[in-house]
C-alpha cells in the first residue's frame, strides 16, 4: 500500500509507523519530491522488476521504499547522485531496524528484501553536505 501511496480502512501498526516515517521526512510537502516507480525519469533505478517503489527527494537526502512481489533477495539501487544532490560519500539506514545498509564503493545501495516484504531505506550525503 505506501509504494501505492494508499490508505489502508484498518489501522496496521506498522503501515502507520512507516507512514510516520515518511512524513517526518518531509513526504507531501514543498520540501520534497515524490517518484512512483512507474514514472521513467525517477533519480533511483531497482535492480528488480518484481517490486513496486516509492522514492522520496530532498537536496541531499531520500526516502526509498521498495516492496517485493517476487521470491524476496536483494536489491540494489543505482542513484542518480547529481538529480539527488547527494555529494561525497553516502550513507543509507533501514529506518526499521536501524542498521547500516551497504554502500558500494562506486555509491550503489544493496539490502535485502524478505519475500512479500517490504524495506525503507534512508540515504543521506556526507556528513555537513546535508540539508
Amino acid at each position: 500500500m505506501l509504494a501505492h501511496e494508499i490508505r489502508p480502512v484498518d489501522v496496521f501498526e506498522a503501515h502507520e509507523r512507516n507512514l510516520a516515517t515518511l512524513y517526518e521526512f518531509g513526504y507531501g510537502t514543498p520540501a520534497t519530491r515524490v517518484f512512483n516507480y512507474w514514472q521513467p525519469d525517477g533519480p533511483v533505478r531497482v535492480s528488480r522488476a518484481d517490486t513496486a517503489f516509492l522514492v522520496v527527494t530532498k537536496p541531499g537526502s531520500m526516502l526509498v521504499l521498495v516492496s517485493d512481489y517476487g521470491e524476496g533477495g536483494e536489491v540494489v539501487l543505482t542513484l542518480d547522485r547529481t538529480a539527488l544532490g547527494l555529494k561525497g560519500g553516502i550513507a543509507a539506514i533501514d529506518t526499521e531496524t536501524g542498521k547500516r545498509v551497504d554502500v558500494t564503493p562506486d555509491g550503489a545501495v544493496r539490502f535485502m528484501v524478505p519475500k512479500h516484504d517490504f524495506c525503507l531505506i534512508r540515504i543521506e550525503g556526507s556528513a555537513g553536505e546535508r540539508p
